[in-house]
């Protein structure tokens, strides 16, 4: 498995919890496309250069070129000659118009997503809730779903009425939306990132909104399928501790039977645990740090804790602390301590289920 290190860690995971803030819903998308990208670049960069060939216009009669083909349907060259020039191969075939042509190595993006979709389809199975509503964003009035390439809009005004999807998918004017697979989803997310990137998709457009909204649960679970297969957030959070840099929370966490509070005039009485036996009540100085780790392991765990196993998942936690202060540990340990048991709690959860 290809290694990201600490900055790509730390770089990854900022763009993720920007995107978990914000409120805004092309903020969230745009926010984890970044967070996508740099996982996607890493990973598989190296399949993104291929060889294309390019026409130099500057040189080549083009124009004079295609009338003499239409008017004669085979023309044949009467010199042609191949050079190496910065690093690139030149054509130049002379009929006698010219025509000049570079082959050259070159880095296209659209190829890394590609390789992304195929090494991952098997494993990524969007949830069905999550797709059919991006599909209900993308289904126009024909009752078929698509989203729109906005830079062949012409195009698709002028063969909207004369053309089939299927004409008008193969000639890149839309990308269908027909099929549950990471390949086909991944099209559609591509070409709506291209949209908002372009300046074709703003704000405020009703129809934009509602597509962009639907588009962010289907990013989501990609981009967190990922976190987790990479390690990504726990190493980032690792690092923060490791740090001693771990950031307070704007609020103190309670459910599922693990109450932090503060150390002094907390709402939690010393009586709290005979009438609630099942709750594990922290009162710490640092209970905002606490907080803090916690909410950032219940979204790292986000799939694997359930209505169930909360009661499991986060007393856990409140174990791990109250044996930490029992034996004076320092906090930075009580911390990975708390990291290390919810890493243990989610292999112990795959090896049942395998």
């Amino acid at each position: 498995m290809k290694y990201f290190d600490d900055k790509q860690v730390k770089l990854i995971s900022s763009w993720h919890q920007l995107s978990v803030n914000s409120d805004d819903e092309y903020m969230k998308f745009i926010s984890n496309w970044i967070c996508l990208n740099a996982i996607c670049v890493h990973l598989y960069s190296d399949y993104a250069n291929k060889e294309r060939v390019n026409i130099d216009t500057g040189k080549s009669k083009l124009v004079k070129l295609k009338t003499k083909v239409n008017e004669e349907r085979t023309i044949f060259a009467e010199e042609a000659k191949i050079i190496e020039k910065n690093n690139k191969l030149e054509v130049d075939i002379k009929f006698p118009e010219r025509l000049c042509v570079y082959i050259q190595e070159t880095y296209t993006e659209d190829l890394v997503f590609k390789k992304f979709s195929d090494t991952h389809k098997n494993e990524i199975k969007i949830p069905d809730i999550d797709y059919l509503n991006l599909r209900k964003a993308l289904t126009k009035f024909n009752s078929e779903a698509y989203v729109i390439n906005m830079s062949k809009s012409a195009l698709f005004n002028e063969f909207c009425n004369q053309k089939s999807t299927e004409e008008m998918s193969d000639k890149n004017i839309i990308v269908l939306l027909d099929k549950n697979n990471l390949t086909t989803i991944q099209k559609v997310l591509y070409q709506i990132r291209c949209n908002i990137f372009h300046g074709e998709k703003g704000p405020g457009d009703l129809n934009d909104d509602r597509i962009v909204k639907a588009s962010n649960p289907v990013l989501d679970y990609i981009v967190k399928h990922l976190l987790d297969k990479y390690d990504i957030l726990i190493r980032n959070l690792e690092n923060l501790v490791q740090d001693n840099n771990v950031p307070k929370s704007k609020e103190l966490f309670t459910g599922a039977n693990l109450i932090i509070t503060t150390e002094n005039n907390s709402p939690y009485g010393a009586n709290h645990h005979k009438k609630y036996p099942q709750d594990i009540v922290i009162r710490s100085a640092h209970c905002y740090e606490i907080s803090w780790i916690i909410f950032q392991l219940k979204e790292v765990y986000k799939k694997d804790i359930n209505s169930n196993n909360k009661y499991e998942f986060y007393p856990l936690i409140g174990q791990v602390i109250k044996i930490g202060v029992e034996n004076n540990y320092p906090l930075q340990k009580i911390y990975m301590n708390i990291i290390e048991a919810c890493r243990n709690w989610k292999n112990n959860i795959v090896e049942n289920f395998d």
